[in-house]
């Protein structure tokens, strides 16, 4: 198995992200160290072009390394990699995130295959799976031109056997649309992490969206990481993103649902109160 991220400095989350790679016995082949990142579609092109020098058949393992901290070794994920039958293992995430305009997204939406709650949407900050295969999917993604979630998200509403989503959370665990509910969610024993929504222990936690704060009621927990903490300083709204994520979960655990339906009742009510204006003034 191959293990690989990309990367094109070191900050202090990268820091972290090797330092428990190093402890499970990992090491990662980085990409793009010291050059310029231009969008999200140069991570894939990237991907690209260290996927066509592998064998077809060769297990890749892939990890975003600002925001992640492995949790498991080679053999464990190998041990996990049993439970699915495809060629490509993508993980999951509450939010739903698409390129577009309004309607686009919804449409692309309703046509994409759900997985069970919470985590229904895949999130391109960790897969694993056969060289080959995964290959010919991020080329058909560079083709969209748009960021690399975005165009696997409109490729699988076209094709809803292009990936495998990991909904329990059985390899990788991921934070988007539950920022501040990570003490809910996590139970950390000892060197591990339990994902309480599903019942699994994931071998990578993925913190998108620099949710640091959140990220940090983790990292203190790990003794592997000692005293490794992710910088706070560009993170902000941590207390109202939790406040809107609680309330999600509470009700639809679908955060692009639940965002439509409070933007169509914010517009329906603008259209009411212009309404009543226009006929006082009559």
């Amino acid at each position: 198995m191959r293990f690989v991220t990309v990367s094109t400095y070191k900050s202090k989350g990268f820091e972290i992200f090797q330092t428990s790679a190093k402890y499970h016995g990992i090491e990662f082949d980085v990409l793009g160290m010291g050059k310029d990142y231009v969008n999200h579609t140069q991570k894939s092109a990237w991907l690209v072009e260290y996927l066509s020098g592998l064998e077809k058949d060769e297990v890749v393992f892939f990890s975003d390394s600002h925001d992640a901290i492995m949790l498991s070794g080679e053999e464990k994920i190998k041990e996990k990699l049993r439970n699915f039958d495809h060629p490509f293992i993508i993980s999951t995430e509450q939010n739903l995130k698409l390129e577009g305009n309004r309607f686009s997204k919804f449409r692309t939406y309703l046509a994409l295959k759900k997985g069970k709650k919470p985590y229904q949407f895949l999130n391109s900050g960790g897969w694993v799976g056969k060289a080959g295969y995964i290959k010919e999917v991020l080329e058909k993604t560079l083709a969209l031109d748009v960021s690399e979630q975005s165009s696997l998200n409109i490729l699988f509403s076209k094709n809803p056997d292009l990936v495998k989503l990991d909904n329990t959370h059985e390899i990788f665990t991921c934070t988007a649309g539950r920022r501040g509910l990570e003490e809910e969610d996590y139970t950390t024993e000892g060197d591990r992490v339990k994902n309480n929504i599903t019942n699994t222990y994931p071998a990578v936690i993925h913190f998108p969206g620099k949710n640091f704060t959140g990220a940090n009621r983790i990292t203190k927990k790990l003794s592997f990481l000692g005293n490794h903490t992710y910088d706070e300083s560009k993170t902000s709204r941590y207390s109202w993103d939790k406040f809107k994520n609680k309330l999600t979960d509470r009700t639809l655990q679908d955060n692009y649902l639940f965002h439509f339906i409070i933007h169509g009742l914010l517009v329906l009510l603008f259209l009411i109160v212009l309404l009543i204006a226009l006929q006082n003034l009559v």
